[in-house]
C-alpha cells in the first residue's frame, strides 16, 4: 500500500480539493493507497475540513504541537513506521492545487525501479526557485561532483520504507523541523548513499512563497550547515543518484519595483545588523551591493572555509543578507529561460571549481 502524507498549516481553502484530486489519480490507477494528513494546530480548521472530506480510502489525521513543517513530516513519517503494510511514501504539499495522475504514476514507477528517495524536477518560472538555483543547487552540484537532483527542496517527495526506517533512527537537528526539512531529507538520502531519483512532474501550481523568501532561505541555511557540520564529506565518494538533467524554465512576467527594492532594504538592514553584532564572515566594506555570480561564489565559499568557526545560525544570519542582495541583482536582469538556465549552471560549476581549488574536502 502506498501512503500519501500531506503536511499542513492553514489550508482549510485547498485541503478537500487535494484529497479527492488524489482519490480521483489512485482509483485510476487501481491502487490502494491511505491519506495521511498531519497538521501544526492550523487556526482555519485545516484538519476538521481533511476529516469530513469523504473518500473511498482511508484517511488518518495527525496533529503537531508546534508549527514547522518538518515536525508534520516526522509525524507522518513515524506513523509509516510504525505499520507492516506501506511500502512507499509519497509527500504532497498542502498547498498544491496543481496534483496529477501522471504524478503518482511516476513515483509509482520509481518505487517500483527499486528508489529510496524521488526528487520532482517541476517547470519553473524564471523569477521562482530563488533558493534553489543560487544556493541549493549549486551546493549539491558541488558536493556531487556534478550529478544532482535539480530541485533538492521541492518538497512532494517519495521515500521508501527503508529510508523512512532508517530516517526514524537519526537524531533530527531542529533546523529540519521547519523549512529545513526538504534539504535534510535530500542530503541524507543522497549521503545514505540511498537510492536517489529524480522525475519530471511538469508545472506545480501552488501559493507563491516569494514572501516567505527570508524565512525559507534562512532555515534551509541553517540546516544545511548543521548536516555539513556533522558529516565528514569526501569529495571522491560516488553516489547512487539518478537525474534528468533538465532545468526546465518558463517565461516570468517582471516582479514590480517595489517588490524588489523592499527586499534590497530587507538585505542591507540586515547587513548592517550583523555588522553591530559582530558576525562579519565577509569584508562588506569591499563588496558593491550588486553581486554577481563570481562574488557569490565566493561568498559561498568564504561561508564553507568558515564552517568549523561559526555555529549554523551565525553562518545562515551572515549568508542571508548577501543571498538576498544576489537575488535582487539577477532579478534586475530580467533574464529569460535560456539565459536563466546558463547562470543556475555557471554558478553550480564555478563553485564546484572553487571547491576543488580550495581543497574544502578532505
Amino acid at each position: 500500500m502506498i501512503a500519501i502524507g500531506i503536511p499542513t498549516l492553514n489550508e482549510a481553502d485547498n485541503i478537500a480539493k487535494l484529497v479527492k484530486k488524489i482519490e480521483k489519480s489512485a482509483i485510476e490507477l487501481s491502487i490502494n493507497i491511505i491519506i495521511i494528513n498531519s497538521d501544526s494546530c492550523s487556526e482555519d480548521n485545516t484538519s476538521a475540513m481533511f476529516k469530513k472530506t469523504k473518500t473511498k480510502f482511508q484517511k488518518i489525521s495527525l496533529n503537531s504541537q508546534r508549527i514547522g513543517k518538518g515536525y508534520n513530516i516526522k509525524n507522518i513519517l513515524d506513523y509509516i513506521a510504525a505499520r507492516k503494510d506501506i511500502s512507499y511514501c509519497l509527500l504532497v504539499d498542502g498547498d498544491v492545487k496543481s496534483f496529477e495522475t501522471e504524478w503518482l504514476k511516476k513515483h509509482i514507477d520509481a518505487s517500483n525501479n527499486k528508489a529510496d528517495f524521488v526528487i520532482p524536477n517541476y517547470s519553473r518560472y524564471t523569477i521562482e526557485g530563488n533558493t534553489t538555483n543560487h544556493f541549493v543547487y549549486p551546493l549539491l552540484f558541488s558536493l556531487t561532483l556534478g550529478n544532482a537532483p535539480y530541485q533538492g527542496i521541492a518538497g512532494d517527495f517519495g521515500l521508501s520504507i527503508k529510508f523512512i526506517k532508517l530516517l526514524e533512527n537519526l537524531n533530527w537537528p531542529d533546523s529540519a523541523y521547519g523549512y529545513g526539512v526538504d534539504i535534510f531529507l535530500t542530503l541524507q538520502a543522497i549521503f545514505k548513499k540511498m537510492n536517489v531519483m529524480e522525475v519530471e512532474l511538469g508545472k506545480k501550481i501552488h501559493k507563491p512563497s516569494f514572501n516567505k523568501m527570508i524565512n525559507i532561505f534562512k532555515e534551509v541555511a541553517t540546516s544545511y550547515y548543521d548536516f555539513r557540520k556533522s558529516v565528514d564529506i569526501k569529495i571522491s565518494d560516488q553516489f547512487f543518484v539518478t537525474t534528468v538533467n533538465n532545468i526546465n524554465l518558463l517565461k516570468s512576467k517582471p516582479l514590480i519595483n517595489q517588490d524588489i527594492e523592499d527586499r534590497e532594504r530587507t538585505a542591507i538592514k540586515l547587513l548592517n545588523h550583523n555588522i553591530r553584532n559582530g558576525i562579519q564572515i565577509i569584508n562588506s566594506s569591499t563588496l558593491d551591493y550588486s553581486i554577481d555570480i563570481n562574488t557569490w561564489v565566493n561568498i559561498i565559499l568564504k561561508h564553507e572555509e568558515s564552517i568549523d568557526h561559526y555555529t549554523s545560525e551565525e553562518l545562515s544570519d551572515s549568508i542571508t543578507p548577501y543571498y538576498l542582495l544576489r537575488v535582487i541583482t539577477f532579478l534586475k536582469e530580467k533574464n529569460d529561460p535560456q539565459k536563466t538556465e546558463k547562470i543556475i549552471r555557471q554558478t553550480a560549476q564555478s563553485l564546484l571549481t572553487g571547491l576543488e581549488k580550495k581543497y574544502v574536502y578532505s
